[in-house]
């Protein structure tokens, strides 16, 4: 939490305008996510109620997803991701996963079934009901994320360059 104190003059601004003292404010600081930083850990269920927490995927590349069906952007990401899916999916150091924030586990298993998304697939909920999006300073969805084998941030990704990145570290690896 930051705390920064601001001068208000007592009754009048410089045009008589009556000002009002709001005194101490508190504002909650997202936090920033960094190429190099250690990616926040999670605990999640799939929808297949399977556990899945980024520490146990130590070795692996993971492409993590934030995302949610009733979202346009994240609906126009999907043939994209299935495509990468479809290329890396079957690599043992390779790892995607979806977080959805979607607010009912029926719609998500619903549209991704519908929309044949195979690869794995975590509930977050709504958004005020998880503390992993503010972790990942998820302020928009979609949002992706590279993580290394060791767990650190290599970059976040939209697009073609996506497809790139996820070669570049599978290639490291080697």
């Amino acid at each position: 939490m930051a705390v920064h104190s601001i001068n208000v003059p007592e009754d009048t601004d410089k045009d008589g305008k009556q000002v009002l003292d709001l005194g101490e404010l508190a504002v909650k600081m997202n936090p920033q996510l960094c190429k190099g930083q250690a990616a926040p850990l999670f605990d999640v269920r799939t929808l297949d109620g399977k556990r899945i927490r980024l520490q146990d995927l130590r070795g692996k590349i993971v492409l993590l997803t934030f995302w949610a069906s009733r979202c346009g952007e994240c609906i126009a990401d999907i043939p994209m991701l299935k495509e990468l899916y479809k290329a890396f999916g079957n690599d043992k150091r390779f790892v995607m996963i979806g977080l959805s924030l979607d607010r009912s586990a029926q719609t998500l298993r619903s549209f991704t079934k519908s929309q044949e998304m195979n690869w794995t697939q975590g509930l977050l909920g709504d958004w005020s009901q998880s503390k992993i999006p503010f972790l990942y300073a998820v302020s928009y969805i979609p949002t992706t994320y590279l993580i290394d084998q060791n767990g650190i941030m290599i970059d976040v990704l939209r697009g073609p360059k996506t497809r790139d990145a996820i070669e570049k570290a599978l290639a490291d690896l080697e």
